[in-house]
């Protein structure tokens, strides 16, 4: 992206509208090549076609981080954008995802099965692609805010008595460790009875 210029180019356009649309189509077009890593250019452009013609008639939501108002979206949806206060909820991604055994197709070998062979070079590929896509997803979550972000997460089993997680199962619990043994200025760590929360 910072090597073609574009972010230059989306930045530089009149109508924030554009950009916008911009930022939605490489968030789709970065999802399908996290979740099919081994399609071609060809086999994305025709999943960006058959999303047109599925829905037609959908107008792209007027999305901006300078109107005076509460926006709810997605992290996907949130690229590109920044607002003086965002809260993130429900935080549960896990650190490693859930494996999905069914088989898929990998162009150029075919079907793989997972569950005959769970250490196949292609599942191994696919799921580190789904990986680095949660961490990458994670990041931009935590990118949003220009003055103050509150996220908050559910656990069964809060800290333990070192005001630990352990084991670490999500990414919400990494940041909580973090935060207890390498202190970020103005993060404020907050335990309820109910919820845990990184406030900033």
């Amino acid at each position: 992206m910072e090597a073609s210029g574009l972010e230059h180019y989306i930045a530089g356009l009149k109508d924030p509208s554009i950009g916008r649309a911009l930022h939605k189509l490489l968030a789709v077009a970065h999802t399908y090549d996290t979740e099919n890593p081994g399609n071609t250019l060809e086999d994305q452009v025709d999943h960006l076609r058959q999303l047109i013609k599925s829905e037609p008639g959908e107008k792209t939501p007027e999305l901006t981080s300078d109107a005076n108002a509460v926006s709810v979206m997605t992290a996907h949806t949130s690229k590109g954008l920044e607002f003086p206060v965002v809260l993130v909820v429900d935080n549960r991604q896990r650190v490693s995802p859930a494996q999905p055994k069914a088989p898929f197709h990998e162009p150029g070998t075919g079907l793989i099965f997972p569950e005959e062979d769970d250490q196949d070079a292609h599942y191994v590929t696919r799921m580190r692609h789904m990986r680095n896509e949660a961490r990458c997803l994670w990041y931009v979550t935590l990118t949003r805010a220009k003055e103050r972000m509150i996220v908050t997460a559910v656990s069964p089993h809060g800290p333990g008595n070192g005001g630990l997680f352990n084991p670490v199962r999500t990414l919400f619990q990494e940041l909580w460790n973090h935060e207890a043994v390498q202190p970020t200025e103005r993060v404020e760590r907050i335990v309820s009875c109910t919820s845990q929360q990184v406030g900033k």
